[in-house]
């Protein structure tokens, strides 16, 4: 690498220090002048040039550092360069730091990726909030003063076109342009009605607006060139106004003209000031005896206090609407009839025919209503007060809830009362109520049905208690059926008595079990892997309740759960007495569901403890409780087995194996329904030796519903 003798440049500076002071100083290869623009021309296509290098600390100590001062920091791996206040960093990459975005958020002016906001709210200039406005030619802003004039920007180009007649032409300009060949000469215009607005296609229009009469609001209608108003029979024909020349309609007053034509059409006559038509009035409308016909809606003032169509001389005769009335049922707008209150006025309906004395039913203003024949309600008839028919003949006493017939003061207790005769329901057959004995009696005159006679009379005796009351006939025949509904009746099931004669429903079958020997599930065959829903209990006085698979009915109660205690038995749905380890005769009264002894006694759980789950298929599978188990505080064993049969309700009871002393000598043994003590018991033992210690796998019993 060739060096610059610095030396040599010196005394280079020395003897041509003006030339350099003009020139520059130019260091390069080629011995090339410098460019006249640079004090320092650094020329190389294959070096560069190496700017002094430093750490930051280094850099940071540079006293009092010139602005422009240039050096490469070595930490941070760029140029720096000082501004005359502060060191700045030249990015790499071409990324420049003060490449941000303006943006305004109110009156505040933010940069991204600075924390640091400006307020611009003291600069507002609220005088600067004008309008600009033009005036002619002179252009000006509100709150200000001076004024531009824009005269001089106007142009001769600035015309505007006239037509008179046929005749075209522009303002300041002195030619012009005739339009008459230009007319459609063919007639073919239309006449036309917007609203009140009259008009020719291709010509003018006339607004009629102002041409209405209150008095007689009509509406004018063009059919092709015929002009009519609504509710007038006559018509005008404008076909003979309607010319070659495209002319505008106009109207004066009320005569009706074409421009270019001295004939006129006087409309006054078509106007019928005697037709209200949509008419409001602002006075007394007097009718001078003539009548409203052919009206779909009449309407009164909407006042909801006050909307009466008076139907006399009098403010006391009308007929209205008004709100909130709460009289009988009411509580809201109702029609209202009004009239003078007098003992002897009121409303009448009646025929067109009919006789002032005459009438279909009234109403006077004091309450009283009258028909002419049937009073007849498709509801309930209310009598809000006391009501009375024919003297006494039929009395309503409102107040306490009674009628009489025959009576005017019916009973207290009673909500009928029958005075002074019985009740004849036809000609031979009557219905006596006897007050001496209370009783009632049905009487009659033909006791003969289906060819049979029987007793005439029929009693029901009774002195208010229900030991004495009975039914007493000659004869009692039903023709249908009887239903009684005392008791607990269901399908299938028998009314029986008990020793007094009380009947009540019973099932026949109910509790009714058949005890049958049956096989069992192979003790050595229990496991997880053969059962499903496969359980496992074990302890001391302990239980669990296990999920059937399936319904299990017994006694026609339906159960899905069954309690299995480590103490020899499963009780149905709950174990209603606990774990229960000491054992009782059957029924026993700590138990009120169904429940199966195998071998109810204080027992353990030992050796593969109690297993269950359940093995099958839908619609037969088979629950097992396999109980390995010894007696509580020896060494005596009891191993046996309960299995639950779907559909059958079958219960299986088979025993593997038991030791001398635990052959039923302390427990009880059988099958018990729900109810506890008054539970239907089929005890098989209870502290009775029943199992043979010498005969393995040979004893079992089974219990099932009779179907």
């Amino acid at each position: 690498m060739k060096k610059v003798n610095v030396l040599f440049i010196i005394c280079v500076a020395l003897l041509w220090g003006q030339t350099m002071q003009a020139q520059g100083v130019g260091v390069n290869e080629d011995n090339s002048s410098p460019d006249a623009s640079a004090m320092l021309d650094v020329k190389s296509s294959t070096k560069g040039m190496l700017i002094p290098r430093m750490t930051t600390g280094q850099r940071t100590v540079i006293a009092t550092p010139a602005t422009g001062l240039l050096v490469f920091d070595s930490d941070t791996g760029s140029f720096w360069f000082y501004d005359g206040s502060a060191w700045t960093e030249l990015v790499s990459g071409g990324t420049d730091k003060d490449e941000q975005d303006l943006s305004l958020s109110g009156n505040n002016l933010s940069l991204t990726n600075d924390a640091s906001p400006v307020d611009l709210s003291g600069y507002l200039d609220n005088t600067d909030n004008q309008d600009l406005s033009l005036a002619g030619n002179t252009l000006s802003l509100t709150n200000d003063g001076t004024t531009v004039d824009l005269s001089g920007f106007v142009n001769t180009d600035n015309q505007d076109l006239s037509l008179s007649g046929n005749t075209l032409s522009l303002t300041n300009d002195g030619t012009t342009v005739n339009l008459s060949g230009y007319l459609d000469n063919t007639d073919n215009q239309a006449l036309s009605l917007a609203g009140n607005t009259l008009g020719l296609v291709n010509g003018g229009s006339v607004s009629l607006a102002s041409y209405l009469d209150n008095t007689d609001n009509q509406d004018l209608s063009l059919a092709g060139n015929t002009l009519s108003l609504t509710n007038d029979g006559t018509t005008v024909d404008l076909s003979g106004f309607v010319n070659t020349d495209n002319q505008d309609l106009s109207l004066s007053g009320n005569i009706l003209s074409l421009t270019n034509d001295g004939t006129t059409v006087d409309l006054s006559s078509f106007l019928d000031a005697d037709n209200l038509g949509n008419h409001t009035a602002t006075t007394t409308l007097n009718m001078v005896n003539n009548n409203i016909t052919n009206v779909n809606l009449l309407s009164t003032r909407a006042v909801v206090s006050y909307d009466k169509l008076r139907v006399w001389n009098s403010s006391n005769y009308t007929i209205g609407m008004n709100n909130a009335m709460t009289f009988g049922y009411l509580n809201d707008y109702a029609m209202t009839f009004t009239m003078n209150q007098d003992d002897d006025r009121g409303w009448i309906w009646r025929d067109v025919n009919d006789a002032k004395s005459d009438g279909a039913a009234s109403l006077t203003t004091d309450g009283r209503f009258v028909t002419k024949s049937i009073l007849e309600s498709q509801g309930e008839l209310i009598v809000a007060t006391d009501a009375t028919i024919d003297g006494t003949t039929f009395n309503v006493d409102a107040t306490n809830n009674r009628v009489g017939i025959g009576t005017a003061t019916p009973g207290a207790g009673a909500l009928l009362h029958i005075n002074g005769g019985d009740i004849l329901m036809s000609s031979t057959r009557f219905i006596e109520v006897q007050d001496g004995d209370q009783n009632i009696q049905l009487d009659d005159a033909n006791p003969t049905w289906n060819g049979l006679g029987y007793g005439g009379v029929t009693r029901f005796y009774g002195d208010g208690t229900l030991a004495s009351s009975k039914l007493e006939a000659g004869g009692l025949q039903l023709e249908r059926h009887i239903q009684i509904k005392g008791g607990n009746p269901a399908a299938g099931r028998v009314l029986t008595s008990d020793a007094t004669g009380n009947g009540s429903w019973t099932d026949p079958f109910e509790d009714k079990m058949v005890l049958s020997s049956s096989f069992a599930y192979s003790e050595d065959d229990v496991s997880s892997a053969s059962l499903t829903n496969y359980g496992v209990l074990s302890g001391d006085d302990v239980s669990v309740v296990a999920t059937l698979p399936f319904t299990v009915t017994l006694g026609g109660t339906a159960y899905t759960s069954l309690y299995i205690s480590s103490n020899g038995f499963v009780e149905f749905a709950a174990g209603t007495g606990g774990t229960d380890l000491s054992n009782d005769a059957l029924p026993s009264a700590n138990h009120s569901n169904p429940l199966v002894a195998g071998y109810w006694d204080d027992l353990v759980s030992e050796g593969d403890n109690i297993q269950y789950g359940y093995t099958g298929t839908a619609p037969n599978r088979v629950f097992i409780v396999s109980y390995d188990a010894r007696r509580f505080g020896g060494s005596d064993i009891v191993d046996f087995q309960i299995q639950i049969h779907e559909g059958s309700n079958l219960i299986n009871v088979k025993y593997f194996d038991v030791s001398p002393n635990t052959c039923g000598q302390g427990a009880t043994i059988g099958y018990q329904g729900a109810g506890g003590s008054a539970a239907t018991a089929y005890p098989l033992g209870y502290n009775a030796r029943l199992l043979d210690d010498n005969r393995t796998s040979t004893d079992t019993w089974s219990v099932c519903p009779v179907r």
